[in-house]
């Protein structure tokens, strides 16, 4: 079925054709990717469609969340005749080790992408050791 089909199927002359789910929330889990490097370990969530005031980060001792929620059919102005997005969720949570220094993580969001800079506690840093 190509695109004027798809058109067809929802005007049919001046008679509209509605078709509306009853949507409920859906939780969606973030794709993440994890690197680490010699100061820190660096996670980046894809959490397309979020604004930036959505997201909630929670570090607890051994336990980081990150929440954001997105509801594309808030706006006041538009008539919804077709819905099958509706409110997504995004919740990934991440078991943290001793080794982190959970009450200095950094939070930037840029394009969809959520990026956490989680310090290494000094016992996990490399050491050079000199010798002498």
């Amino acid at each position: 079925m190509g695109f004027r089909d798809q058109s067809a199927l929802m005007k049919i002359g001046s008679q509209a054709i509605v078709k509306y789910l009853n949507l409920a929330e859906t939780i969606v889990t973030p794709a993440a990717d994890i690197f680490e490097t010699e100061e820190n370990f660096v996670v980046k969530l894809d959490m397309p469609g979020v604004v930036k005031e959505a997201i909630q980060v929670l570090a607890e001792s051994h336990r980081l969340l990150i929440q954001a929620s997105i509801n594309l059919q808030e706006k006041e102005h538009d008539v919804l005749l077709y819905g099958e997005i509706g409110k997504k969720v995004y919740r990934r949570e991440f078991n943290l080790g001793s080794g982190v220094d959970h009450t200095s993580i950094q939070a930037e969001f840029f394009d969809g992408v959520l990026t956490l800079l989680i310090p290494k506690n000094e016992s996990l840093k490399t050491r050079f050791i000199h010798i002498s």
